[in-house]
């Protein structure tokens, strides 16, 4: 009779931690499922239209980051608009109108964090979990690398059709199974 009652209160205990960890774990579960479906990844060649179709945007970006003094910066998605962020934690305000107007087009366009690190400015444009996509721009044309803070788990980056401007993408889980 003992074994029997203390079998029941351990399965009956599992059902209510697996039922609690189910009502916990469901929003998550669910986020993760209609973000996949509802932001599908981006292909390179979807990236490449839209080089071309938001160039006059990003080249006012990259232009005003490249020869702002900042070695490193990033403008966040949650960012006040008109400021960006310094490595250091500063937030500064960004003085031009044009580069201001220019970033929140870009934002309203999908694009979500702007990053200027190891003389690689990256737009990314999609971030669902682990998997990042997006555009970077080299400021001496060199291929970027993982050594920029943006682009930390890069697993691929392909030149685009303009010179200096590379597709890329980010993989956490991927990028750990190639960097044991």
């Amino acid at each position: 009779m003992k074994k029997v009652t203390k079998t029941i209160i351990i399965c009956a205990s599992a059902v209510i931690i697996l039922a609690a960890l189910y009502y916990v774990m469901r929003p998550v579960i669910w986020l993760t499922i209609i973000s996949g479906v509802f932001n599908p990844p981006i292909s390179e060649e979807q990236m490449e239209k839209n080089l071309d179709k938001d160039y006059d945007l990003l080249t006012t970006v990259t232009d005003y980051l490249e020869n702002s003094g900042y070695e490193s910066v990033s403008i966040f998605s949650y960012t006040t608009k008109g400021e960006m962020t310094t490595v250091e934690g500063y937030d500064v305000k960004i003085e031009d109108a044009e580069v201001v107007k220019a970033i929140n087009s870009l934002r309203s366009r999908g694009y979500s964090d702007i990053s200027k690190d190891s003389g690689i400015i990256s737009f990314q444009k999609r971030s669902v979990t682990e998997d990042c996509r997006g555009i970077a721009y080299s400021m001496d044309g060199s291929e970027p690398t993982s050594e920029a803070e943006a682009l930390q788990y890069l697993i691929k980056v392909e030149p685009m059709a303009v010179p200096n401007w590379y597709y890329y993408e980010i993989n956490y889980n991927e990028w750990r199974l190639e960097n044991p």
